[in-house]
């Protein structure tokens, strides 16, 4: 419903968003196709004007369509003479329209997703959502979109993970004594919580980002949709960042889960396997996680390379990507502060070793992708570990001591493993970049400023300790 909401005429939203809002009509999104789906601008649907200038007919195909089964309109795009991207509203009944059956899928079994096919289709003039050659507004709005949607979704899908595998390793007898007495289970219950707490985190944060700029923007009056293309924009970033990482979250813990429950894991009675199932799409659509790594790299080294973002470390960003909030004077001291500082040094000197490396207008080429995504993924860990440490702030200036300790923990645990996963990006970054002295002496200066893990097993007992007791990571407000 979002480009209705967001795009329709009022002619529109009386005759197709009411009527979706209240539950009468259903409504689908149309834009992948058989041949074009990261690719999604270079569709081949056409649609061309008729002869009296009330229709345009229609002709192609679409594929993976949700909600195809069921939906009484689809927002479907297509290239107006065969060039300029265009969305419209298409009515089911439409004469030329064919709904394929419905896909037997990995997962998500009660959905209903299915190909369309299109020919000579007339959609009337009235039914142009937006203008003609905007089509991309309509699309990556509600991409962006879909993608801060998805990552709570799938924020929420973590903690249902930790909970079913902690009540069941509190419950599962072996060897005479509950297995959540066993340390390895300790170890991965801890593990999964903490993930689950930093993707929870990563979504909330980034969740009050695009919501709190468009209520500063707005002030008392309503939003415009300039100034919702224009936050989305703004913070498209974070929302991919936030997509990757609470997707891949969700899916590791459903795996987990499933490792947990042992046999009882691999049957569908039980709650693991269709986590699993549904959990997997999750790092595909809204834009795959490879591509939405691309993209916010990309997004980072335009910001830097057009003058909007500081990535030399020299001025004080609170407004960039990789802090996006500023700091309380309260939260600006002690070592957590200091470490993240220290991670965002590595991410500017990996950035500034690859620019300096590769061509500019190479950077986006195919046989440098890796290197892009290896600094996304370190932007990723950087965005999560700081959206841990300022809900935890949070919580401390909320609550004082009392509780915290738990949640001490879980960051503590998350920041060994963002650590290891920058020093392996890294790692790969500077062996393709170096060799011999050189490469020894840029792995010296990346230990000055990675921390080594201490402490990660006496966490792990606590954490797991708590998770067994309580059924699942207790909420915190």
């Amino acid at each position: 419903m979002l480009p209705l909401i967001n795009f329709a005429t009022e002619e529109q939203r009386e005759r197709y968003l009411v009527p979706c809002m209240n539950g009468e009509m259903l409504s689908a999104f149309a834009l992948t196709e058989p041949g074009t789906g990261s690719d999604a601008m270079n569709i081949t649907t056409k649609a061309v004007l008729d002869d009296a200038g009330t229709h345009y007919v229609v002709n192609g195909g679409k594929q993976w369509i949700t909600n195809a089964g069921w939906a009484d309109i689809f927002i479907l795009f297509a290239q107006v003479d065969g060039e300029h991207f265009t969305a419209f509203v298409l009515e089911r009944d439409s004469e030329g329209l064919e709904i394929g059956a419905n896909e037997h899928l990995l997962g998500q079994h009660g959905s209903s997703v299915a190909a369309l096919s299109l020919e000579n289709v007339h959609i009337p003039i009235q039914n142009l959502l937006g203008e003609v050659g905007k089509g991309h507004k309509v699309a990556f709005c509600t991409l962006n979109m879909g993608r801060l949607k998805l990552a709570t979704n799938s924020a929420s899908g973590a903690r249902a993970a930790v909970e079913v595998a902690s009540r069941y390793a509190a419950e599962r007898t072996q060897f005479g004594r509950p297995i959540g007495e066993f340390g390895l289970i300790q170890r991965k219950l801890a593990d999964m919580a903490a993930r689950a707490y930093a993707a929870e985190s990563v979504a909330y944060r980034t969740s009050g980002l695009v919501y709190q700029a468009l209520e500063a923007k707005a002030g008392n009056d309503r939003p415009t949709l300039d100034d919702k293309l224009a936050m989305l924009s703004e913070f498209s970033v974070e929302c991919a960042m936030a997509k990757v990482h609470t997707s891949e979250a969700y899916n590791h813990l459903a795996d987990e889960a499933v490792q947990v429950f042992g046999g009882y894991g691999f049957s569908e009675e039980y709650p693991p396997a269709r986590m699993y199932r549904d959990s997997r799409i999750a790092r595909i659509y809204e834009g795959t996680n490879e591509i939405c790594r691309l993209y916010a790299q990309r997004a980072i080294l335009r910001r830097s390379w057009s003058g909007r973002l500081d990535l030399s470390g020299t001025q004080d960003q609170t407004d960039d990507s990789l802090s996006a909030v500023s700091y309380d004077a309260a939260l600006g001291s002690g070592s957590r502060h200091l470490d993240i500082t220290n991670l965002k040094s590595v991410y500017r000197h990996l950035t500034a070793e690859v620019c300096a490396a590769v061509q500019r207008e190479r950077m986006f080429d195919a046989e440098n992708q890796q290197l892009m995504a290896s600094l996304a993924d370190i932007a990723i860990e950087i965005f999560a570990t700081e959206s841990v440490f300022l809900r935890i702030s949070k919580g401390f200036s909320g609550s004082g001591l009392d509780g915290m300790e738990l949640y001490e923990d879980l960051e503590q645990i998350y920041f060994i493993h963002a650590v290891d996963r920058i020093r392996q990006e890294a790692n790969e970054i500077l062996a393709a970049l170096f060799t011999g002295l050189e490469l020894a002496e840029q792995l010296r200066k990346l230990d000055e400023w990675l921390p080594l893990p201490v402490g990660l097993i006496v966490y792990r007992a606590r954490v797991a300790k708590v998770l067994l007791q309580d059924g699942g990571l207790p909420v915190f407000a």
